[in-house]
């Protein structure tokens, strides 16, 4: 197989805002489109639907996890998709975890891939099923993360059934990418 450049689509906002359906609907749309697209389910729902708290706590065991899902499709696909970026490592460190220096190593792993980052703005009502934050820690969560990120955003849309047709189209206008 030839080595295709592979981009990694990032989807970012608190918990519940519509980052998991719009990740499953872009990817159903690259699919149809006839681009070579990989999904990467987020280790820490795993985790949470398992109640695995501990391994939660050890963020450098979940960011490593999340970025060796990522690593491998490297080359052998033109889209990761995902809804579980890689700087979720800073945002969620805590403990011994929460320091500059391992801040600094979430940043480079993320840094070394080709990312496309899509913020979604919180538009649906807040559903409980699958989380541990509460509405109000989610909302927290959204400006925690819009800080972190800073000017790393690409393009912005609601978290609504609409999302994956507008993140389509700035894809296509932005890459001009020819499916393979």
């Amino acid at each position: 197989m030839v080595a295709l450049t592979t981009r990694v689509l990032n989807f970012f906002s608190g918990p519940g805002a519509g980052k998991s359906t719009t990740k499953a609907g872009v990817f159903f749309e690259l699919k149809c489109a006839g681009y070579r697209a990989a999904q990467i389910e987020e280790f820490a729902t795993e985790r949470s639907f398992e109640e695995d708290w501990d391994t939660l706590s050890n963020q450098r065991l979940v960011t490593e996890e999340q970025e060796r899902r990522q690593r491998r499709l490297l080359g052998k696909v033109q889209w990761i998709v995902t809804d579980s970026p890689l700087v979720l490592g800073c945002l969620y460190s805590q403990g011994e975890f929460n320091t500059p220096e391992f801040h600094q190593e979430v940043w480079d792993k993320f840094n070394s891939y080709e990312n496309v980052n899509i913020w979604l703005d919180r538009v649906k009502p807040y559903q409980l099923y699958g989380r541990h934050h509460s509405e109000d820690e989610a909302r927290d969560l959204d400006r925690k993360l819009r800080d972190l990120i800073g000017d790393k955003i690409h393009f912005t849309t609601p978290g609504s059934p609409a999302a994956p047709r507008r993140v389509m189209r700035f894809l296509r206008d932005q890459f001009q990418i020819t499916p393979v």
